[in-house]
């Protein structure tokens, strides 16, 4: 739990945590793009400077802001939580559909170029 827990309140603290957890829900599944990835980062910290009432005037860097409340960058977490998926989705019995996805081989190759727009 973060240590400024006693400056915001237990319900405050409480509720903004949960929303952590919404926003980063099944986040393990997702195919992040860089950009999904930077709006998640940039969520993360508004969150946090929220949470510890650091305003954006006081000119305080995000990494001393994640120092202050002691969490870990948001992309490192991220692939903490992927590898973890991915290591129980290895582990499951070889007929789960999840192992049968990761372990599928396309046959052929694609064209290259753009592909012909079809007249509907």
């Amino acid at each position: 739990m973060y240590f400024f827990a006693w400056i915001i309140g237990a319900s405050s603290l409480t509720s903004r945590s949960s929303q952590k957890s919404i926003t980063l829900y099944a986040v393990e599944t997702w195919a992040l793009m860089e950009r999904l990835e930077d709006l998640l980062t940039s969520c993360d910290h508004r969150m946090l400077r929220n949470m510890s009432k650091v305003r954006w005037q006081e000119r305080i860097t995000n990494e001393e802001v994640r120092r202050r409340c002691r969490v870990e960058n948001l992309k490192h977490r991220l692939r903490k939580m992927r590898l973890r998926w991915f290591g129980h989705t290895k582990h499951r019995d070889e007929y789960s559909i999840f192992r049968r996805a990761m372990e599928l081989e396309v046959e052929g190759r694609r064209p290259v170029g753009r592909p012909i727009a079809k007249k509907t």
